[in-house]
């Protein structure tokens, strides 16, 4: 079993994942949101990646940025 805190919502609810082979129980969400957020965080994780990035001779040393779109979790120092 694993324990989630759901980002779906402001809610942040308190999610327990089970998965045995196939089969995905998810308990403890509120909102559809929950559920759908633990079923993917627990067969595929993906992040948005944020950084900065320093700057020659610009009127600033740094800006942030982030990536375009989510990237899977095991590829994020890639």
């Amino acid at each position: 079993m694993r324990e989630l805190t759901c980002i779906g919502c402001p809610i942040g609810c308190a999610l327990r994942v089970e998965v045995k082979g196939e089969e995905i129980t998810v308990s403890g969400n509120t909102c559809p949101r929950g559920e759908k957020y633990a079923r993917a965080e627990v067969t595929n994780p993906v992040r948005t990646l944020t950084s900065t990035v320093a700057l020659e001779g610009g009127s600033i040393a740094r800006v942030p940025v982030r990536t375009r779109g989510e990237v899977p979790k095991g590829k994020l120092f890639d």
